[in-house]
């Protein structure tokens, strides 16, 4: 038991370790680590507090209610593309940011904007209100993949 408790603690110990390094260094798509000056490293519970999956979704809900979009489409597709911002990159780096912007069908995209809360979802918005919302994977084959699927 005593050996259990000693494992469970370092795990823990390396989880807090890679995510104050994630904090600190992102991680690009093609698996390089970028500093960020240390003054945009979240070091208040302010800064933590605005990149919590709660937060995320909050935004994401109140921005879509703003522009006229369904928040409960918005927030299935947040939740199942980047996991409320938890996971930023997919497709093998093709994809990334909290709607999975495609760099190939959006070249236009750029990395910080896809990245950046705030703008990936004014064109993740504005995909779903010009009727593109196919363009999201998750919500094309929401029936399909999904048992939980609200649409």
């Amino acid at each position: 038991m005593k050996k259990l408790k000693w494992f469970l603690c370092i795990i823990f110990l390396c989880g807090v370790g890679i995510f104050l390094l994630r904090a600190s260094y992102p991680i690009k798509p093609n698996g390089t680590l970028t500093p960020i000056p240390s003054k945009q490293v979240a070091t208040s519970t302010e800064s933590i507090a605005t990149s919590s999956p709660e937060y995320i979704k909050n935004y994401v809900y109140q921005e879509s209610k703003k522009v006229g979009v369904n928040p409960v489409i918005s927030l299935w597709i947040l939740d199942k593309e980047s996991q409320n911002g938890q996971r930023m990159t997919g497709d093998d780096g093709m994809s990334r940011g909290y709607f999975m912007i495609d760099r190939k069908y959006h070249p236009e995209v750029s990395d910080a904007c896809a990245m950046d809360l705030k703008c990936s979802l004014q064109f993740a918005l504005n995909l779903i209100k010009s009727g593109q919302i196919n363009q999201f994977s998750t919500y094309k084959f929401c029936r399909k993949f999904y048992p939980d699927c609200p649409f």
